[in-house]
């Protein structure tokens, strides 16, 4: 019996780390670094106050490994500027007991070399402090939402994560065994934006062509308003929150609380145009606030500070 009663528990324990270990392979899929792994990129530059507009192309390639200081094995990645005919090398790897991913900033004078730049473990509406992707500059990110989209005529589970630093608000997906699939970063005034949408890729030997396999893609990554940062921020008796509508339809306003709880919600079909909501502190408390204007393809969000 107690021969039976050891073998159950181990066949318990094992099952139990399969099962870990299965969870956090399919994390991974979501950031491939595989050796040879290719993705094309257009990088879209829009000022709507000038009303101008530019963009530019280039690939990333992992290309292969390196030893960094502290004994970690980084994938190297060829940043490639079909553009300005420029090429960077990127450091990154992946903890494959945490899903962290690190990039090495490889700069005189920058402490930490080593910088958290995502994490695919992080629970939804949580966050943690790490540096942004793109500009590299301490950020809080978190996971916002999670979307089963359809790519190629197949159901794919994608990411969604937001992060704020000092000058900049992010979006930004990762798509299971693609990974980045497009990104937005907007000032807090949404006064100038960039966005980065995936072109092609070519990751474990499959070929993803988004520009002729998923023609819709690019659709989805036009913005259907622009949130305003809410004024007087902090407040303790009222704020308001503007934003303009491009495309009339549905919008849905939502204020969470920082455990990402939904505090109060507004849902109703809108036209064109400016539109503000007037928000009261009464029977809020003190601290941070998100509010989130959602759309049926897009969704921007902001943070508030309430001071009773």
């Amino acid at each position: 019996m107690k021969f039976v009663f050891n073998n159950l528990i181990c066949i318990i324990l094992f099952s139990s780390i399969v099962g870990s270990c299965q969870a956090l392979d399919s994390l991974l899929a979501y950031y491939p670094l595989n050796d040879g792994d290719y993705w094309e990129y257009i990088e879209e530059e829009i000022d709507p106050v000038f009303n101008t507009y530019s963009s530019e192309e280039y690939y990333h390639k992992v290309i292969g490994d390196t030893m960094l200081p502290a004994s970690h094995v980084y994938k190297v990645i060829e940043k490639y500027s079909i553009n300005e005919n420029n090429t960077e090398y990127i450091f990154e790897r992946i903890d494959t007991l945490t899903a962290n991913i690190y990039r090495f900033v490889d700069v005189d004078d920058v402490w930490p070399k080593q910088r958290l730049i995502d994490s695919l473990n992080i629970p939804l509406y949580s966050s943690f402090s790490g540096f942004s992707r793109y500009y590299s500059r301490p950020a809080r990110i978190s996971l916002q939402r999670i979307s089963l989209d359809t790519l190629f005529n197949k159901p794919v589970t994608i990411l969604h994560f937001i992060a704020c630093d000092l000058l900049w608000d992010y979006e930004y997906s990762f798509a299971q065994h693609i990974g980045l699939l497009s990104a937005r970063a907007t000032t807090p005034e949404a006064t100038f934006y960039y966005t980065w949408r995936l072109k092609y890729a070519m990751v474990e030997g499959i070929e993803y062509d988004l520009e002729n396999g998923f023609d819709s893609f690019a659709t989805k990554m036009l913005p259907d308003f622009i949130l305003h940062q809410n004024y007087p921020n902090p407040f303790n008796l009222n704020t308001i929150i503007e934003y303009d509508l491009l495309i009339p339809g549905r919008v849905e306003f939502i204020l969470y609380n920082v455990l990402g709880q939904k505090v109060k919600t507004i849902n109703e079909n809108q036209s064109c145009g400016s539109h503000k909501i007037v928000l009261s502190a009464s029977g809020l408390s003190s601290g941070v606030y998100f509010y989130e204007i959602k759309t049926g393809s897009f969704s921007m969000r902001k943070k508030l500070l309430v001071l009773q």
